[in-house]
């Protein structure tokens, strides 16, 4: 699974972040610890099978990552 900018919300709504590490847009780091999850302050993050980008800017290095692991 991946997802990029405010996009971890959904993720974390669905109970899906408890424990794992995510990166995203730093609007959303408040409601994604609230969820369990655990910011980090990176461009990308991959913990287990979840990808995570914090935005626009990092989206060339997260389209990577998602190769890599496909």
């Amino acid at each position: 699974m991946a997802a990029i900018c405010l996009a971890p919300l959904v993720f974390a709504n669905a109970g899906l972040l408890q424990n794992k590490q995510v990166a995203a847009h730093q609007s959303a780091k408040t409601e994604l610890i609230r969820s369990g999850a655990r910011f980090i302050d990176s461009d990308v993050v991959k913990d287990g099978n979840i990808i995570t980008a914090s935005g626009p800017q990092s989206v060339q290095k997260w389209a990577e990552m998602i190769l890599l692991y496909i």
